[in-house]
Formats: C-alpha cells, sequence, structure tokens
C-alpha cells in the first residue's frame, strides 16, 4: 500500500455510495490510504467505521461521530490510545496490529459502559501491539474495563488459550478434498421419465468431513461459555 489518499466530502459520498454523508451508516475505508481521519464529521448517523489497513498514526476525527457502535482501526501505525472520547455508544473497538506500547489511556474508555469486545491482537495472539507483551497484560484491561466481556477474542471467564492449548483446536481446511464437479446427483438413462442415482459415496465422505469440523467447533465453543 504505496498510495496515500486525503479523505475529502465527495471521496466519502462516493466510497459510501451514499449522495449525503447523513445517511451513511456503514463506511468501510479499509486499505485505501489514509494518513490522516478527516472530513467524517457530516456522517452523524455512522453506525460502523472500518479503517483498518491504513497509514494511520494518530486516532483523531472520529469526536463527532457519537452513534458508532464498532470501530476497525487495526493494522495501522497508531502508537497511543486517544481520540475516542465522547463515542460513549461503542461496543466493539479493534487496534490490532499496531504500535501501542502502553495501556495509560484506556481511561477513555472507562465511561464507555456500552463497550463489550475490545482487541489489541488477533484471537491467535498474532498481529499485536508492543503492550501485549506485559505479563499483567490481560488482569490490567479487565480491571480497568470491569465491563468488557471480551478482550483479543477470548471472553473473560473462559481465560487464553496459549501454545499448546491453542494448537490443538486449530482446524484446517487442508484436509477436506472438495472434488465436487457439476455432474447431477442423478443421471438421465435416455427416457425423460427415467432417471436413475449416481453414487453419493464422495457425497457421505464429505458430509463425514464436516461433521468432524462440526465437532471440533462445539468443542471450542463449550470452553468459552
Amino acid at each position: 500500500m504505496d498510495r496515500e489518499v486525503a479523505l475529502s466530502y465527495e471521496l466519502v459520498k462516493s466510497l459510501a455510495d451514499k449522495f449525503s454523508l447523513e445517511i451513511v451508516f456503514i463506511l468501510d475505508l479499509t486499505g485505501v490510504g489514509i494518513r490522516e481521519i478527516s472530513n467524517l464529521d457530516l456522517c452523524i448517523n455512522l453506525l460502523h467505521l472500518n479503517l483498518s489497513h491504513n497509514k494511520i498514526i494518530r486516532i483523531r476525527g472520529l469526536q463527532t461521530l457519537t452513534e458508532l457502535v464498532l470501530v476497525d482501526l487495526s493494522f495501522n501505525q497508531i502508537s497511543k490510545i486517544e481520540g475516542f472520547r465522547g463515542l460513549n455508544k461503542l461496543e466493539k473497538i479493534d487496534l490490532s496490529s499496531n504500535k501501542i506500547s502502553t495501556l495509560s489511556g484506556l481511561v477513555e474508555f472507562q465511561p464507555m459502559t456500552k463497550l463489550r469486545c475490545l482487541s489489541f491482537q488477533s484471537f491467535d495472539l498474532q498481529d499485536t501491539n508492543p503492550l501485549c507483551r506485559d505479563s499483567e497484560y490481560r488482569n490490567t484491561v479487565f480491571s480497568t474495563l470491569p465491563g468488557l466481556v471480551s478482550l483479543d477474542g477470548h471472553r473473560k471467564k473462559s481465560g487464553m488459550l496459549v501454545g499448546e492449548d491453542y494448537s490443538k483446536y486449530e482446524m484446517s481446511s487442508k484436509g477436506v478434498k472438495l472434488n465436487m464437479d457439476n455432474k447431477p446427483w442423478v443421471q438421465e438413462t435416455g427416457a425423460v421419465d427415467k432417471r436413475v442415482l449416481v453414487d453419493d459415496s464422495e457425497l457421505k465422505s464429505l458430509f463425514r468431513e464436516c461433521r468432524s469440523l462440526l465437532s471440533k467447533g462445539e468443542n471450542i465453543l463449550s470452553g468459552v461459555k
């Protein structure tokens, strides 16, 4: 992502495909090359904002977006938690894969009584921030924000999966071979009204693979309830 884009009202309208910024409810600005958050002040009814994979260094320009419920600022160059004051309807914030090294800015989240999900790194503990290396990181976040339900995709009550605990739940689609062609499951025998069933052994094999993956998924879900 080498290019850099300056947001204008007209560009935001174009990207949102709306004639008025007041009727923009969901705005996806993923990877467009933004360095500064600007000209969003007229999006007063915006609910979901995705600014991931850009070049943002500081969080500024969100103060008028008081209806925001979700904001994704992952994969940027942010070094400090700031710019969230007044956004008290936020329920989910993603700041994973940035350069944040201190949790001092967590106080900005304290007035957000609806905040339930916060991420500074991905579920598999990759795409992280420097602050996540602190051994007390998880305890500090939950003690500062007692209303938080999930941190980095891991629920408060279930703890975190690390190392071998995480690897045993990993699922790969490589073992599932989908060799499905476009042939119908029934085949013409010559007469219009006479059909015979094609061998469905491949389909049964796929069903068994699906059941296996579903079983693994149920094991994961049972551990986070």
